[in-house]
């Protein structure tokens, strides 16, 4: 199912108070009950940087692939392949040691050197849910990534930041129509909303 998704850029001080918020309202996602969760995410584009290309661009539709693990658990590695359609998105997730068409569509493209691994991203994770629309907000801290020559288990030293002051970036994700409490909740002059994913600031400059 295609969703409506919404990012914005926020600073360190309004990520507090739209936990602060959330918190009395929402529950967290089972990932994140006592603490944020880390997300590291392989990012893949062809020769001619399509991906980036198309996105930078606005291109109404377009896609990109990822490998992701949480934490340090390398044993399970998800495969996603990321689409939008104007200002849906719709993202296919199989982990990879399983046999679904979008495992062998991957290994083709691999195979075959249609695609290739161009940057990896990493950052900590707290998330909120709620039924109503199927509601995620999520607040992706610490990003940052490693540009050149990435491989999946990189270690941290390889890391540097991708955004400025300790920004953070927040997500809205949901079927719909976004619920009135929730854009009260999220009320702010302060932030800015932005087109960009964190796979661009993966590619382009520190903002």
């Amino acid at each position: 199912m295609y969703r409506h998704e919404i990012k914005y850029v926020i600073d360190y001080h309004d990520f507090i108070i739209y936990k602060h918020r959330l918190d009395g309202v929402l529950k967290r996602d089972p990932y994140s009950q006592d603490k944020a969760y880390t997300i590291t995410s392989l990012y893949y584009d062809d020769h001619y940087d399509t991906a980036l290309k198309e996105k930078v661009e606005g291109y109404a539709s377009r896609y990109k692939y990822r490998l992701r693990y949480y934490n340090s658990d390398y044993s399970r590695i998800k495969l996603e392949k990321k689409s939008k359609t104007e200002q849906m998105t719709h993202k296919k997730s199989v982990w990879v040691e399983e046999n679904y068409e979008l495992n062998r569509e991957f290994e083709f493209l691999i195979k075959y050197g249609v695609i290739k691994p161009v940057s990896l991203v990493r950052y900590e994770r707290l998330a909120y849910v709620h039924p109503l629309g199927n509601l995620r907000i999520t607040f992706d801290m610490n990003v940052r990534g490693v540009k050149h020559g990435p491989d999946l288990f990189d270690s941290e030293d390889k890391y540097s930041p991708l955004l400025k002051d300790n920004h953070v970036i927040m997500e809205v994700k949901f079927n719909g129509v976004l619920p009135d409490f929730i854009c009260r909740l999220l009320e702010s002059n302060r932030h800015m909303q932005t087109s960009s994913s964190k796979y661009v600031f993966s590619r382009l400059a520190i903002v």
